[in-house]
């Protein structure tokens, strides 16, 4: 024969207390095993049973005299007995921690601009003698960064860090003293790196900077590279100096010497002679006795010289023709860039047939002198009769 025994209904159960610890608890594993191991229900028969329980604690507060939540649950499912309705199987106590010494950290805000060295940040602190080990960490969320190892902090990047301080709980003379935390701002300026500025640059009248080669020193560039380099001459023109790491350093600037040469002109396909007539205007290198020669020059300056038509005769920047070392023509000026001189052969300081004009540029304090030579012919004028003074024999 078969019999069938139902599970036993707990109707009833009595509640855990909150408990107020003797002895100061660090962490909720130091007070599990102080609380009640079991839960007393009262069965349907009246008669009363104890049940294990099991504690655990989702934030503990390791002050002293401070309160804590704890849970305590009983298995829902038992061999033989089950719960009412109403009965519960789980709640939660109030635990309050044990006494123990408060102790006194503070902490002190520093500031400092980065060296490349490590930065101690025990010296932002000060810790009760009673106090337990310290530990310390960098809070997120500053605008600095860097690592720690220990309480030797290594920055990475300038800015606000902020450190905080835990110490342990300590027992001096069987006397708890208490965790205690303490934080510290440390603001961290970027450096600046002691550099040497660039040296030994030269560069020519009516070149800009940017033509001016920096590549020899690493980390150098022109703060104004569209610039002019200046008249002939030592000019001065900045330069920064930008770090590996500008996480770190600071740019940095500093004066940079140019000497400066003069300038050439490119007179090469740009002198061109002209004859003048009647009709206008006609590019020739052939003329005749009588003609007047005229030579047109638009040279090829940098673009810093400035051409002018004020200059007084025989100034720099001024233009002529010559044979040999005989001045030819009168010195001309600019005039929207161009130079117009004018030799009339009647003058008779070339000869006909084939002569060599120098053209010759005077130059200025950013410009070097200039020349070259051009050819020109000159054909004997053509007789008339009217020309010919005929005498009798007498």
């Amino acid at each position: 024969m078969t019999i069938t025994v139902g599970k036993l209904a707990m109707a009833g159960v009595t509640l855990p207390e909150d408990v107020t610890l003797d002895a100061y608890c660090t962490t909720a594993d130091e007070v599990t095993p102080q609380l009640p191991t079991a839960v007393t229900y009262t069965g349907a028969d009246g008669k009363t049973y104890t049940l294990p329980a099991e504690w655990s604690c989702a934030t503990y507060n390791a002050s002293p005299d401070s309160a804590s939540t704890f849970t305590w649950t009983v298995a829902a499912e038992q061999a033989n007995f089950e719960f009412a309705e109403g009965v519960v199987t789980t709640g939660t106590i109030q635990v309050t921690n044990g006494t123990a010494m408060a102790v006194s950290i503070t902490g002190t805000d520093a500031a400092l601009t980065y060296d490349g060295s490590i930065y101690d940040v025990r010296g932002m602190f000060a810790i009760d003698e009673n106090a337990g080990a310290a530990t310390y960490a960098i809070v997120e969320g500053g605008t600095g960064a860097g690592t720690l190892e220990g309480s030797v902090l290594t920055i990475t990047k300038a800015g606000t860090i902020t450190i905080q301080v835990n110490t342990a709980v300590n027992m001096v003379e069987n006397m708890p003293y208490a965790p205690g935390e303490a934080t510290a701002i440390l603001p961290v300026s970027k450096g600046t790196l002691n550099v040497t500025a660039p040296t030994g640059l030269t560069a020519t009248h009516g070149q800009t900077l940017q033509e001016i080669s920096l590549s020899d020193f690493v980390g150098w560039a022109w703060k104004n590279p569209t610039g002019n380099v200046g008249d002939a001459g030592d000019n001065t023109h900045t330069a920064v100096f930008t770090p590996d790491n500008t996480n770190l350093w600071n740019t940095a600037e500093a004066d940079v010497n140019i000497t400066v040469v003069k300038a050439d002109i490119e007179l090469a396909g740009v002198v061109k002679t002209y004859l003048v007539t009647e009709e206008g205007e006609k590019e020739t290198a052939v003329f005749t006795y009588g003609d007047t020669i005229t030579v047109k020059v638009a040279p090829v300056m940098p673009m810093l010289m400035v051409l002018t038509d004020e200059l007084a005769k025989p100034l720099p920047n001024q233009m002529a023709l010559y044979s040999g070392s005989t001045q030819i023509s009168a010195p001309a000026d600019a005039v929207d860039g161009v130079y117009t001189l004018i030799y009339q052969t009647t003058d008779k300081a070339l000869t006909t047939g084939e002569n060599e004009i120098l053209v010759k540029y005077i130059g200025t304090d950013n410009l070097n002198s200039g020349m070259m030579n051009l050819k020109v012919t000159i054909n004997p004028a053509e007789l008339s009769i009217a020309d010919v003074a005929v005498k009798s024999r007498p």
